[in-house]
């Protein structure tokens, strides 16, 4: 159980930043709708067609840059989310979080949503600018959201 309690501001995170990342790219969906090719690619890939990874890699060279931006600031915001959550619900369990806590909390979830963002770019073709983007301003973005929630808790107590 004291595992399951530890796990539990790591999993409310994980949970936010993946509410606040869906949010976000179905904005950018919504603003700048896909490509045929990548509509199709999408219809296989919800229907469970194992042909589906393949049409995406194939209709993602004709999706337009500003498309792959809304992604990029999904894992940005999405990563606030996830320390900010992450941090908030280890406070209701523990009463106030220190401020190594907080920064720790930052640094974890940042490295897991590296890892993440990494999986992501090595599974599908990305443009370029992905890559530094995607791996450095998501964890620079959770570490310093740690850092900023610490200062709060030392000017609280």
């Amino acid at each position: 159980m004291k595992l399951v309690r530890s796990l539990l501001p790591y999993l409310a995170g994980l949970f936010a930043m993946g509410l606040v990342s869906f949010a976000i790219e179905a904005h950018g969906h919504w603003l700048f709708p896909p490509s045929p090719e990548m509509a199709h690619a999408i219809r296989l890939l919800q229907a469970g067609d194992q042909n589906g990874i393949q049409a995406m890699r194939e209709a993602l060279p004709t999706v337009p840059a500003v498309s792959f931006a809304f992604v990029l600031l999904a894992w940005i915001l999405g990563a606030i989310a996830m320390v900010y959550v992450a941090v908030t619900v280890a406070a209701y369990r523990t009463g106030a979080p220190s401020a190594a806590d907080c920064r720790r909390k930052g640094l974890r979830l940042g490295l897991v949503l590296a890892l993440a963002c990494a999986s992501n770019l090595i599974s599908l073709p990305h443009p370029a600018w992905m890559w530094p983007a995607g791996l450095l301003l998501p964890f620079a973005t959770a570490l310093g959201t740690g850092w900023m929630m610490a200062r709060r808790q030392r000017s609280l107590g």
